[in-house]
Order: structure tokens, then sequence, then C-alpha cells
């Protein structure tokens, strides 16, 4: 069955890729002026399904890198839908195809 929503990324990746000027420091009003700045960038529609998830990696010598991820979820485009349903048909084929190569290989040994 198609997932009718997605999950969209508007920023993913260490903190210094898409703020650069956040940094030891930096101020509280900096970082929320980014996050007012990536909510603007969420359809309005969709604001309310906002996500935010912040890890740290490690790195190297005893360093640590901030990643901050903000998604929303939306519909699926039609032509969406249909891609993954194209995906989904032919990965079932595959699997059909795969069993029934085991299924051959196991009847002509045992009969």
């Amino acid at each position: 069955m198609t997932k009718r929503n997605m999950s969209v990324a508007i920023s993913a990746g260490p903190i210094w890729d898409f703020m650069p000027n956040l940094n030891y420091g930096a101020k509280l009003s900096d970082f929320i002026d980014w996050l007012n700045k990536m909510t603007e960038e969420i359809p309005a529609e969709y604001r309310g399904t906002a996500e935010i998830e912040i890890t740290s990696e490690g790195g190297w010598e005893g360093e640590h890198h901030v990643e901050i991820i903000i998604r929303y979820t939306r519909p699926k485009t039609a032509q969406e839908i249909r891609d993954h349903e194209a995906i989904e048909a032919r990965t079932a084929k595959q699997e059909e195809n795969h069993e029934r190569a085991i299924y051959d290989r196991l009847h002509r040994r045992f009969g």
C-alpha cells in the first residue's frame, strides 16, 4: 500500500553548512531568527507538522558537531504517488521472480 504522505527536510547536516554565523557565544536571538526563517520556508498549511531533530556527532579529537534537521509532512503529489507505486510494483515483481527461481531450483532438486 502506498503511503500518501511524505516527510520533506528543509535543512539537514552540520549546522555550519547552513548557519555559519552560529558559533560559540552566538546570540540566542540569532538562532531564533534562523528558526523563524526556516519556519517561513514551510508552506503555511503544513507548519503544524514541522519537527526539529538536533543531534551531536562525535568528531575528531573529541569535538562534537551539532546537526539540525527540520522537516515537515505533506501529502504526496499525484506524480510522487505514481512513482512510488511503480517502485512497489517493480520490487514485488523482483521478489516474485526470486521466489520462483528458488522454487524451481528446489523442485528440480527434490521433485
